[in-house]
C-alpha cells in the first residue's frame, strides 16, 4: 500500500505519515538516508540498521532507512518530538570516514537532502513547519564524508565499511547516553 513501510522499517516510495508508524510509542525517529545501488551513499542505510539492531529495545525509537529527501522527507519525520538523519556527503576539501553533526541551517543542500524541484532540506523543514506539518522540534543531521557518493554499484568502500561500527558508537553516545536517573 502506497505510504507503508516493510517489514524492515524501510520507507517506500510514497513516504508514510506519522499515523501508520510501526512503533505508536515512538518519540524518537533515527532516519538513515542513502541510496543502496549507490556504493558509499549507503553509508546512511548502513548505519541505520546498526543503530536498529542496538536500539531494538527501547520502545520510544524508531529506526527507518529511506531513498528519499527534500520535501518528501517531512512526510517520514512528521509527528516525532525528535529527528536524527544519517546520510553521505561529499564536500571539496572533506577527509572520507569524517563524520560531523549539523543542524538543518548548517547544510548546504545536497542531492540526497535536496528532493522534488530542488527544495533543499532546510527550506523544506521551514516550508512544513509554517504550513504547520508537525514536524519535530529537534533536528540533527550526521554526515558521514564519503569520496564517490555517484558511484553505481553495491557494498560500501572497504574505508567506509570499517568505520560504520565507529559511527554508530558516536551516534548513540552522543543521542542516547546510558540513562543515570534510573532507579532500582
Amino acid at each position: 500500500p502506497s505510504g507503508s513501510r516493510d517489514d524492515a522499517g524501510t520507507a517506500n516510495s510514497e513516504p508514510p505519515s506519522s499515523r501508520e508508524r510501526r512503533m505508536p510509542n515512538a518519540s524518537t525517529l533515527v532516519v538513515g538516508l542513502g541510496n543502496s545501488i549507490l556504493k558509499d551513499d549507503a553509508v546512511g542505510l548502513v548505519v541505520a540498521e546498526a543503530l536498529r539492531d542496538r536500539l531494538q529495545q527501547d520502545e520510544t525509537v524508531e529506526v527507518l532507512t529511506a531513498e528519499c529527501g527534500g520535501l518528501r522527507l517531512l512526510e517520514v519525520i512528521r509527528g516525532y518530538d525528535r529527528v536524527i538523519l544519517i546520510d553521505a556527503m561529499k564536500s571539496a576539501d572533506g577527509v572520507p570516514g569524517t563524520l560531523s553533526r549539523h543542524k538543518p541551517s548548517d547544510l548546504k543542500p545536497t542531492h540526497r537532502l535536496t528532493g522534488s524541484h530542488e527544495v533543499s532540506f532546510p527550506h523544506a523543514l521551514e516550508l512544513g513547519r509554517l504550513a504547520g506539518m508537525g514536524l519535530p522540534r529537534e533536528v540533527t543531521v550526521y554526515a558521514i564524508e564519503v569520496d564517490d557518493p555517484f558511484l553505481i554499484e553495491e557494498g560500501l568502500t572497504p574505508g567506509i565499511a570499517q568505520r560504520v561500527p565507529e559511527f554508530v558508537d558516536r551516534i548513540l553516545r552522543e543521542q542516547f547516553p546510558p540513562r543515570t536517573d534510573v532507579r532500582i
